[in-house]
């Protein structure tokens, strides 16, 4: 586990990433209680943060019990609050566990109380994942039994756990996992409207959409008529509320299908209207 973050924290694909880290048990104060686990090293820039998530990757020795219902949530509750204070930002949580969780009332080993645990946990990220903002739970599992991982990565909106066979090349396991979790969550297609400057009003009608590919062809996403439906369409509409921006259609499969693209939000231009779908 310490190989691959480490190497992850430092490919310089990943430079533009924010990323925060905390292990579990809480190294003091009570392992059961969910304030006992703010953040090792606070999300930040991996240009910034990446020299302290290895220094403290670094100076961790495995060590205690797994209290997976206080240690995933508040994981959860710390990146709700980052993304609820960073609404232009997507935000994740990934929990890498053993996959027996142990303390807390739950004795190791004791199937009944293990099952409940990971019962309650799933609870806990389904939560999060229907939650606003949405916290997608992915689930990295290390350990000799690990399938009781799959319903927390499912309630988590992220369908399954990535599952390290220790027989193997653990560390490359690892790596391949923690990328595909960079490239899942990369684009989407529903954007935060970020407040304007103070003093300073929003104009929906001077926004604009566009999407540079991984090839670099940049591409004007355009709004979709007002009165069309989004899964019908092919640009961009406003939510009900104005606070979001939703790719629709075409443009959505192709955003999402294109891992290596970009999108940005243009402010300031007269807003591009397209052709109604046919």
């Amino acid at each position: 586990m310490s190989k691959a973050l480490k190497a992850f924290v430092a490919d310089p694909a990943n430079l533009t990433l924010g990323v925060g880290l905390r292990f579990f048990p809480a190294d003091r104060g009570d392992i059961c209680n969910v304030n006992s686990y703010p953040p090792n090293v606070e999300i930040g820039p991996l240009s910034m943060t990446s020299q302290p998530l290895t220094t403290a990757i670094d100076m961790q020795m495995p060590n205690g019990t797994t209290p997976t219902v206080p240690s995933l949530t508040a994981a959860i509750q710390h990146a709700t609050k980052w993304a609820t204070d960073n609404p232009t930002h997507k935000v994740a949580v990934v929990y890498a566990t053993d996959g027996q969780p142990n303390g807390c009332g739950v004795r190791n080993g004791n199937a009944a109380q293990e099952a409940a645990a990971i019962q309650q946990a799933a609870a806990v990220a389904l939560k999060a994942a229907l939650g606003t903002p949405a916290i997608p739970t992915y689930v990295l599992g290390v350990g000799p039994n690990l399938d009781n991982l799959n319903s927390i990565a499912q309630n988590g909106g992220t369908k399954a756990a990535f599952l390290v066979d220790t027989s193997g090349n653990a560390a490359t396991q690892l790596s391949a996992a923690l990328a595909s979790i960079r490239s899942t969550t990369a684009l989407d297609c529903t954007y935060a409207v970020p407040a304007p400057p103070s003093g300073q009003a929003l104009d929906p009608n001077l926004v604009n959409v566009e999407y540079t590919s991984s090839s670099g062809t940049v591409i004007k996403v355009l709004q979709d008529p007002p009165g069309t439906a989004c899964n019908a369409g092919s640009g961009w509409q406003y939510s009900a509320d104005g606070k979001t921006i939703n790719l629709c259609g075409k443009a959505c499969n192709d955003v999402k299908a294109d891992k290596g693209g970009k999108i940005q939000v243009l402010f300031g231009c007269t807003t591009v209207v397209g052709n109604p779908p046919k």
